[in-house]
């Protein structure tokens, strides 16, 4: 299980974070008596809680709710357009081939609206509806409309005119992002960082870098016997010159694709097939079939750079080390940089260069250690046969890692080659080969003698074995019951089976329009369900969420839709449109009667309990619009 569990770490469920978002909304005239038949200004302010921010009155309405005000009240008017003194923050969301514009405000925004007051003498009580949306980085709320009462005294006194006070070039006290950050903040980040972790340490184990580790060794320590330079000093160049190598090829090749390729290349099926064919190959080789080895003009030039480095002083011989040392070993690092790459462009270029950083770090880690204490890690064990049963077992996770890519791909053309029972009885194949080597029951072609386990290897052979027995029911069993998390690395259970059965075993439309007029002739209210098809918590929620025996009751009383973002192009561009939304998983319930949304569930969230309730509240609000057309 425990090989099971690093394959599918790889590629971690993605996790959206929400908080609750509320704003205060006060009216007031800047004088409490004021000329009959004068205009005064109104002045709005609306106080958002952190994290959150509303929509400019400039903002195109087809992109998100700008923020609109409207006066009532005998003899009251509004005289003229409604006027933010904040300073609109712009923010550009791309998806695919589609671009929108957006005007945030966020903070303490302040609006002033010029009013004609009445003609008639007295207390006069103006009633004005301020109607605004909040959103955050993940979600947005519905529309909400502010009623406020605003009274004043009005005279007979002469009409004193236009009363505003609105400041030239008024300025927004928030700063705002840095330009061609474009999109906000994805919350599915640190997920992705942590991706880019886990891929930067399992790098570690292919087999162009553990020569490298003897290598490094003798050469710092002849830096170190010769007083070039100090430990640290060392030590830190070597590292920044790996990480600038990583830094510089992921976020290189992010600025030449653009950001049209960018957002398009982790669902591409060819890319998903290569990468799925780079781990092939590198799996073959760790198992000890053939060794990979840079070219010869690369190894020609490490050798020469590393004979330069030991003679010459200062630090930059040392950076250049270890920048040949990771072009060299890159033929062996390039499926896990592929990944690590693949996921950050789906978040944007930006973001990627830190996931490479990130990356270049954790890969670069243990080499500066070896820079810094050579002389002690000149005692490690010599390599033998604990190496090549690493390396067999990198081997034998990168199989199973392979399948995902492969699936992906065929998910995308649909295929459905690579399906549930497929995927799982590969997966239960090689882990259950995988324990049988642990055992010592055969030999690789890297080991001079059978191997003969000893606790710790029968440990993890166990371990091992006990996930390969694990995954074969469902091999026979699509409605097999396992961990959230295996959902999230295989294709849907229902992927494959005839007709349109699709999550929690109900049927699925894949077409909009046709499930919006399924549900109006059925009387029902509709179910988005946006995803994706390589959408690891997709598949987490659709199969570990939906069949659950609170949810699934839910959802059998909408139609449903499983609206695929990254086959479909509008249907991407339907959900940045009307919810201010581009990750995925995204849940909508809409009303078809009027088209109207009841409730939204954005993000991944695996409480069954959390998305009953959502399912729950969009009935209920479906109740209420149905007694409100019978009246």
């Amino acid at each position: 299980m425990s090989a099971f569990l690093l394959c599918a770490a790889l590629f971690l469920p993605q996790f959206g974070l929400t908080n609750d978002g509320s704003a205060e909304v006060t009216a007031s005239f800047a004088a409490t008596e004021i000329g009959a038949g004068s205009v005064l200004a109104l002045q709005i302010t609306l106080d958002i809680s952190e994290g959150w921010h509303a929509y400019h009155p400039d903002q195109d309405p087809e992109n998100g709710i700008p923020v609109s005000v409207e006066v009532s009240g005998q003899g009251w008017a509004a005289a003229g357009a409604l006027l933010c003194l904040q300073e609109p923050i712009p923010h550009t969301l791309e998806v695919g081939d589609f671009k929108a514009d957006y005007l945030w405000i966020k903070g303490n925004p302040t609006f002033t609206l010029p009013v004609q007051v009445p003609t008639t003498v007295g207390k006069a009580e103006l009633t004005v509806d301020f109607t605004y949306q909040l959103c955050n980085d993940s979600s947005c709320l519905p529309p909400a409309t502010k009623s406020l009462k605003v009274a004043l005294l009005v005279t007979d006194a002469a009409a004193t005119g236009l009363a505003l006070d609105v400041p030239e070039n008024a300025a927004s006290t928030d700063t705002p992002p840095e330009a061609g950050l474009g999109a906000p903040l994805p919350t599915d980040l640190w997920a992705f960082l942590l991706t880019a972790i886990i891929a930067g340490a399992a790098t570690l184990l292919t087999p162009c870098v553990f020569p490298m580790i003897p290598v490094t060794i003798s050469y710092f320590t002849k830096r170190s016997e010769s007083g070039k330079g100090t430990a640290v000093g060392n030590a830190t160049a070597y590292a920044a010159g790996i990480i600038f190598t990583f830094v510089g090829i992921g976020g290189g090749a992010a600025v030449l694709m653009g950001a049209t390729g960018a957002n398009q290349i982790g669902s591409n099926p060819w890319v998903n097939t290569a990468i799925g064919i780079l781990f092939v190959v590198m799996a073959v080789s760790l198992l000890g079939y053939y060794e990979i080895q840079a070219p010869r003009f690369l190894q020609k030039f490490a050798a020469n750079t590393q004979a330069s480095g030991r003679s010459k002083m200062g630090y930059l011989p040392v950076a250049m080390m270890g920048v040949v040392f990771s072009i060299t070993a890159f033929t062996c690092t390039v499926a896990f940089v592929g990944a690590v790459f693949a996921a950050g462009l789906k978040l944007g270029k930006w973001y990627l260069f830190g996931g490479m950083f990130v990356y270049g770090f954790v890969f670069a880690l243990p080499f500066f250690f070896l820079a810094l204490f050579p002389s002690r890690l000149r005692k490690m064990p010599n390599a033998g046969g604990w190496m090549n049963t690493v390396k067999v077992c990198a081997g034998f996770v990168e199989l199973v890692a392979a399948m995902k890519f492969f699936s992906n791909a065929d998910l995308f053309w649909d295929f459905e080659i690579l399906t549930w029972p497929i995927v799982l009885g590969f997966s239960a194949i090689v882990m259950l080969v995988w324990a049988a080597y642990m055992f010592g029951l055969f030999k690789m072609p890297h080991d001079y003698e059978k191997p003969k386990p000893g606790k710790v290897r029968v440990v993890f052979a166990v371990a091992i074995l006990a996930g390969g027995v694990y995954l074969l029911p469902g091999v026979f069993n699509r409605d097999f019951k396992y961990a959230k998390i295996i959902y999230a690395f295989t294709p849907p259970p229902t992927y494959g089976l005839a007709g349109d059965i699709g999550p929690a075993g109900l049927t699925w439309s894949e077409d909009y329009d046709e499930a919006f007029s399924q549900a109006l002739v059925e009387g029902k209210p509709l179910f988005l369900d946006f995803t994706g098809v390589t959408c690891p918590n997709c598949r987490s929620m659709e199969h570990g969420v939906f069949p659950d025996d609170a949810v699934k009751p839910l959802l059998k009383k909408f139609v449903r839709a499983e609206l695929w973002v990254d086959k479909i192009k509008v249907y991407a561009e339907m959900e940045v449109q009307r919810f201010q939304q581009a990750s995925q998983p995204f849940y909508a319930l809409i009303d078809p009667r009027d088209d109207s949304v009841l409730a939204t569930f954005p993000g991944y969230n695996p409480d069954p309990s959390k998305f009953a309730v959502f399912l729950q509240k969009g009935l209920d609000g479906y109740a209420a619009n149905t007694q409100a057309l019978a009246k």
